[in-house]
């Protein structure tokens, strides 16, 4: 078992309030709860916590996906819990909520900042299974490794699985993105080919690159350039400087477009990319 902290028994409530979480990781933050008081623990353990992933749908998914049996995970963790760990069991009466351990804390904190920098909505059970991982020494993610998977079997799968419900999404969005089309075609022809590649070479804006395309999202200063306000081809494209991304591909400008305001540009970025790359429906 690993170490535990002095924090308060509601931390794991704290968790959930303090980052969006599915529904189905609340419902199972709450078995894994209920798991160690039925045992009279007093710590929640990671092998209370990935016992109860074993019926969460999202982390069943990454497990089957990585050729996991969630019945014999099962089956090894009820019985590791109940042989094992017979020494967080308290008899006193004002002890009613099992305190998360330090290794518990740590895996929900590493879920919860991978998916803030992911720019991903919410934490999902798939989420904490993967950061689950870090946990080297624990009997729980030696389960996981006696079935042959690892972080990396289950961070692969996750990321196909992101990439495929992206796809799935695209297909609506790409015709606003094709629509941009003329006029990407009319500012790449101008001479602001040359300009637009300067500016976004400029500091400032989300950028990400893959595969030799850079798609990045212009400032309100960058969007103010007067050759841009200047410009008939531009004025359409930029007029809402809080909304526009432009592609390209060394120094060429290949794409122009405006985001939808729905989402974010760390969202809407790598869809993006899936298109110009020929990934995606369009």
């Amino acid at each position: 078992m690993d170490s535990v902290t002095p924090s308060s028994s509601d931390l794991l409530k704290i968790f959930t309030t303090s980052v969006a979480s599915s529904e189905e990781l609340k419902s199972t933050f709450k078995r894994a709860e209920e798991l160690a008081a039925s045992h009279k623990h007093q710590y929640t353990t990671l092998e209370h916590l990935l016992l109860a992933l074993t019926e969460d749908k999202d982390a069943v998914d990454v497990m089957q996906g990585c050729n996991v049996d969630p019945k014999v995970l099962k089956r090894k963790l009820e019985g590791y819990i109940k042989e094992e760990l017979g020494e967080l069991i308290v008899t006193n009466p004002a002890i009613d909520t099992a305190k998360p351990t330090a290794g518990l804390l740590r895996t929900l904190t590493r879920a919860r900042n991978h998916v803030q920098a992911s720019g991903r909505e919410a934490v999902t059970g798939a989420n904490v299974l993967v950061a689950l991982f870090s946990e080297r020494e624990s009997h729980a993610v030696y389960f996981l490794l006696e079935q042959d998977m690892t972080r990396f079997d289950a961070v692969t799968y996750v990321m196909n699985k992101d990439r495929e419900a992206r796809a799935a999404q695209t297909s609506g969005e790409a015709i606003m993105w094709k629509l941009s089309a003329e006029a990407t075609t009319q500012l790449v022809k101008s001479r602001l080919n040359k300009q637009l590649v300067l500016l976004c070479a400029t500091s400032g804006g989300f950028a990400l690159e893959e595969e030799g395309i850079t798609v990045k999202s212009f400032t309100d200063e960058q969007c103010s350039h007067e050759d841009l306000t200047s410009d008939p081809a531009a004025q359409e494209v930029f007029a809402d400087s809080q909304n526009v991304m432009v592609a390209t591909r060394g120094d060429e400008v290949i794409w122009v477009g405006r985001r939808e305001p729905s989402r974010s540009y760390t969202e809407q970025a790598p869809v993006v990319l899936d298109v110009l790359n020929g990934r995606a429906p369009g």
